[in-house]
């Protein structure tokens, strides 16, 4: 008869195969350092901050376009609105 190598622990047997997987697990979730599950798991967190990001920058610049065609074509009264100017022997009453 051919015995098997396995080991029993409290109703858990280990043989060449679940060792393996069990080191093959370790490995790739804290030694490796190209292919790490945590590694992996922080640049995907990374990614999509930088996505939210990205999307918040692309807003910022619509409302800069849109204020720079204001101001290009109406300075007057951008500088009315936006700074409060006024003309010399003008009263300008603000409203809220």
């Amino acid at each position: 008869m051919k015995t098997k190598k396995t080991l029993k622990k409290k109703g858990v047997y280990f043989n060449k195969y679940t060792i393996t997987i069990i080191l093959f697990a370790i490995w790739i979730s804290c030694l490796d350092t190209k292919y790490s599950w945590i590694k992996q798991y922080r640049l995907t967190k990374q990614i999509v901050e930088m996505e939210n990001e990205r999307e918040d920058v692309i807003k910022k610049l619509k409302q800069a376009k849109e204020e720079y065609h204001e101001l290009t074509t109406n300075t007057e009264k951008y500088a009315r609105e936006k700074y409060f100017l006024r003309k010399k022997d003008e009263e300008v009453f603000i409203i809220k």
